[in-house]
């Protein structure tokens, strides 16, 4: 059982592949968006029509990622029927979640969690029944 044991740990930990670094996200240059290709397909089988607008052409490009971080949070609250805030700047949120209450400060990784269901009032809900 202990025969490998001294192979196994005088070998490399990390391999060489593995070592290699990885640029952060802010090292990555700008790409074009796929629209360029579908719109010179369009226009190469009905050259007489206007390409239709793809969803990418409605989304606004990606904010250039910081490389410290912000003293401000942006939230946006978005229900399924209407939003409620819309790029608003605060110092922390609390966020009631499923899992117990979360605290957001600025450079959390961006979320999105199931809300905790609101606790009915048993009287209430009774009532309703009757």
């Amino acid at each position: 059982m202990f025969r490998r044991a001294t192979g196994l740990l005088a070998r490399p930990i990390i391999s060489s592949a593995r070592a290699r670094t990885r640029p952060f996200s802010t090292d990555l240059p700008a790409t074009e968006t796929g629209d360029s290709n579908f719109i010179e397909a369009w226009k190469k089988v009905i050259p007489n029509i206007d390409p239709p607008k793809t969803p990418l052409a409605f989304m606004k490009p990606r904010p250039a990622t910081p490389s410290s971080i912000p003293t401000k949070l942006t939230v946006n609250f978005v229900l399924p029927y209407a939003s409620e805030l819309a790029s608003k700047e605060v110092d922390m949120i609390i966020i009631p979640a499923t899992t117990g209450l979360m605290g957001v400060l600025p450079g959390h990784v961006a979320t999105i969690k199931k809300k905790k269901k609101k606790k009915k009032n048993p009287a209430t809900s009774a009532r309703s029944r009757d």
